[in-house]
């Protein structure tokens, strides 16, 4: 290998590592509760999981905005938005994160409106709301964000319109209930809802047998008394900061998205370039002694 054969692999594998990585796509992250009535500072709290390994610097939305398919098939009202952003060196599968929305943790930070952009804080009614998990940031009227999950305490169905208000929602666009979404209100009327609810059902298996437990609304407990509710609750029996345990699927290999195996980053696919850079140099340098 010549010299300029080395640098332009050199070259070539570190723009590739800018490139080759798994961003999440639908189902690879669950939320497993949704508190608008909570002995939190401020009584609005929710729980999050990823069901695959997260990569240092993805971009993760959650909104309480509901969703209109009967007019524009986009956010419906002045509702709020959070930004998570991955930490260097990724997030494990499995991780349980525990939001209060008034004191937000690191890596979180309150972007504004899913509507407007404005700074609107995320605030979830006691009447029942949505959480929608996404990646895109095209925020703004007409944006078709990619989805990921989206649950639902306002009605144990998916039926609002731009007509009943902010806390009812159709089911946000490319997420089917009961596959990446679950709505788990105390009835299928809009309204009928609970002001807490949160996930009670296994917490160990494959990416694929937690996301059909996490998205089966009879696997929810729902409540209207936030006083007897506990962090513990909140979080699948685990605390804050526990962990699922996310197993490889059947037969091995890794599930889509993120995978059970980190990605190298940009820097780390650099220095193996470099390395391999080193080796043929040196090779060439003995033939020519």
């Amino acid at each position: 290998m010549g010299l300029r054969s080395v640098v332009l692999a050199i070259v070539f594998c570190g723009c590739l590592g800018t490139v080759v990585r798994a961003a999440p796509i639908t189902g690879d992250i669950a939320v497993i509760s949704l508190a608008g009535d909570f002995n939190a500072p401020d009584g609005d709290a929710f729980s999050w999981i990823p069901l695959v390994n997260l990569v240092a610097g993805d971009e993760i939305y959650f909104t309480d905005s509901s969703w209109d398919t009967d007019v524009s098939n986009d956010f419906n009202g002045f509702e709020g938005l959070l930004k998570y952003t991955v930490p260097g060196g990724g997030v494990a599968a499995g991780t349980v994160f525990y939001v209060d929305v008034s004191s937000l943790g690191a890596g979180f930070t309150n972007v504004g409106s899913a509507q407007t952009g404005n700074q609107d804080p995320l605030a979830l009614a006691n009447s029942g709301d949505q959480i929608a998990v996404f990646t895109d940031s095209s925020l703004f009227p007409g944006s078709s964000p990619d989805f990921i999950f989206a649950v639902n305490s306002n009605s144990s169905n998916w039926n609002g319109n731009a007509g009943l208000g902010s806390t009812s929602s159709n089911l946000y666009s490319g997420l089917t209930n009961g596959v990446n979404a679950v709505a788990a209100g105390a009835g299928p009327l809009p309204g009928d809802h609970f002001d807490n609810i949160y996930y009670n059902g296994p917490t160990t298996g494959d990416r694929a047998t937690l996301l059909a437990a996490i998205s089966n609304n009879t696997n929810w407990v729902g409540q209207n008394q936030g006083l007897l509710l506990t962090v513990n609750d909140l979080t699948g029996g685990l605390g804050a900061g526990g962990s699922f345990s996310v197993s490889p699927p059947p037969g091995g290999g890794d599930p889509p998205g993120g995978g059970t195996d980190p990605i190298p980053e940009p820097a780390t696919m650099t220095l193996l370039a470099l390395s391999a850079g080193a080796v043929a140099l040196r090779r060439r340098r003995s033939r020519k002694s």
